[in-house]
């Protein structure tokens, strides 16, 4: 059939489908691109566009990482190594001249931006994290930044982390909130709504004109079956009308459950893989229902 079609409109489809199995097919996606040269060479920045870094495949990765060709069109990875099995170098990450944005633990993102080239330190803006730590490297160039947080029921300032975020990084303007209620452990069941707006309240104050939008997810039946979500949508509509927060804050509702951190991870790749993030999926008050 493609010898029947113009070789340009060919190529198209072969990229309407690299975009397609990149998220839902990723082996069928690499086979597309062993077709042929002419369609690798045309698929290859989708297929690259984001990497995801495990302890399984570190080899292949650190081989792709070393091109310069193909580590620069690499915008989005995610670093899902285990450091007590395989602990990436900080020279692994030399060639990542136009990353835009990296996620996983504090731990392995501190390597990766310690090890990339001052040029993409400009580039990269947007920080995912799987835990609440502040980074040990600069960050004068983040704007979007979003945090896990954790041991919120035993923790008297369970917000203190997304606080301190606010403080240190002078370019933040957008922030990411993750509250998940899980079924493994009783630290993240809930936060009490009160509690949340009085948190909110104090990372406005700190954030002030800069801090132009906090998006928050909520996941899991505590806060996304019908009488809780109604409970706390109200309450940040109440808070809102008080203190103008109508344009600065969006919720994501995930209704989602999950028994456990790693369950909750792995769906966060396949999200990544198909560009989903609290960014994308948050929504302002004033649309929610």
């Amino acid at each position: 059939m493609a010898e029947r079609l113009a070789i340009e409109l060919a190529l198209m489809i072969f990229c309407e489908a690299a975009e397609t199995f990149v998220v839902s097919d990723y082996p069928s996606a690499l086979a597309l691109a062993q077709t042929s040269r002419i369609v690798y060479n045309h698929i290859r920045a989708i297929i690259l566009r984001r990497v995801i870094l495990t302890n399984h495949n570190a080899r292949a990765i650190e081989n792709l990482l070393l091109r310069s060709d193909s580590a620069a069109l690499v915008l989005d990875s995610t670093l899902k190594a285990n450091a007590c099995q395989w602990k990436p170098p900080s020279w692994l990450f030399i060639n990542l001249t136009n990353i835009r944005c990296l996620r996983g633990a504090e731990d392995l993102i501190d390597i990766a931006i310690g090890g990339l080239p001052t040029s993409a330190r400009a580039t990269l803006f947007k920080i995912h994290l799987w835990t609440s730590s502040l980074l040990t490297v600069s960050t004068e160039n983040l704007t979007h930044i979003s945090v896990y947080l954790t041991d919120v029921a035993n923790d008297p300032e369970p917000f203190s982390p997304a606080l301190q975020w606010v403080n240190s990084c002078s370019s933040l303007t957008h922030l990411g909130i993750e509250l998940v209620s899980r079924e493994d452990c009783e630290y993240n069941r809930f936060v009490e709504s009160q509690q949340l707006m009085a948190s909110l309240r104090t990372i406005f104050d700190a954030g002030g004109p800069r801090l132009r939008e906090i998006a928050i997810r909520l996941c899991g039946e505590i806060y996304t079956t019908a009488d809780n979500w109604a409970h706390y949508l109200n309450r940040f509509r109440d808070a809102s009308a008080i203190y103008g927060w109508d344009q600065r804050v969006r919720i994501w509702r995930d209704r989602r459950n999950f028994e456990c951190i790693e369950e909750d991870i792995e769906a966060g790749i396949v999200d990544a893989a198909a560009g989903i993030d609290v960014w994308s999926e948050a929504l302002p008050l004033g649309v929610l229902v």
